[in-house]
């Protein structure tokens, strides 16, 4: 079932749903709530307009212990893996840059709640998985560790708006760890205007997304090196 219209005082300036080019999903039966995980620079997950979709991991209490022992003690509401490869990653996702929540909204904002915007899918189960720091700064080592968390932890959608120019061995183990688990990994080609190759986007599991405008063209931004399997509105 698709949404026609809603209250969301930003759901104007939501073109790309507007226009039907992408149809939000609302009418969902909580048991069919898919779990998306955000890999990125965290999610402020208090947002009004977020909080409701938060991912929560019921099997973990904030008490200081890895109560369902997965490794990883609280991740009540995810975990953050920025200084992962050092050692010292923690259980605070919060987003201090504002990309992945920017992100996440998109995704799965609250619909008809008269609140901000109407996201894709109103009751995506958002998955906090911080990788990056509040510059939007990370390595691949992290990135590796956030989305292999996401796979464990039940995603079946990983969102990555990020890229690497560089490929490397423990990314690409990541992605083929997601692929190995049916989970599905999307990435963003990236935003340099060029035809470079962004990794995890150029790797041939990985759905690759470019930016168009509102007139079907090329976001002058966007690249499109490696392959591109979607474009979609991003202006």
């Amino acid at each position: 079932v698709y949404a026609h219209g809603f209250n969301d005082p930003g759901y104007e300036s939501q073109d790309y749903l507007r226009t039907g080019r992408i149809k939000s999903v609302f009418d969902i039966p909580e048991r069919n709530r898919v779990i998306v995980a955000v890999a990125d620079t965290g999610i402020d997950y208090n947002h009004e307009d977020i909080e409701a979709n938060i991912f929560l991991n019921t099997q973990e209490q904030n008490n200081n212990q890895d109560d369902d022992g997965n490794g990883y003690v609280d991740d009540v509401k995810g975990y953050n893996f920025y200084g992962f490869s050092l050692n010292s990653a923690h259980n605070d996702p919060i987003d201090e840059f504002g990309h992945g929540t920017h992100l996440a909204g998109i995704i799965g904002a609250k619909s008809n709640n008269g609140l901000g915007i109407a996201g894709i899918n109103t009751k995506a189960q958002l998955l906090n998985v911080c990788f990056l720091n509040r510059f939007g700064r990370g390595n691949q080592v992290d990135a590796a560790a956030a989305i292999t968390y996401a796979v464990d932890m039940g995603a079946k959608i990983i969102n990555c708006s990020w890229g690497y120019s560089k490929k490397t061995s423990v990314l690409e183990d990541a992605i083929n760890y997601a692929q190995d688990n049916n989970v599905v990994v999307v990435a963003s080609t990236g935003n340099d205007s060029q035809q470079t190759f962004n990794y995890p986007a150029a790797f041939d599991s990985v759905i690759a997304v470019s930016a168009i405008t509102n007139s079907n063209k090329r976001a002058s931004y966007a690249s499109f090196g490696g392959h591109v399997d979607f474009a979609a509105p991003g202006t």
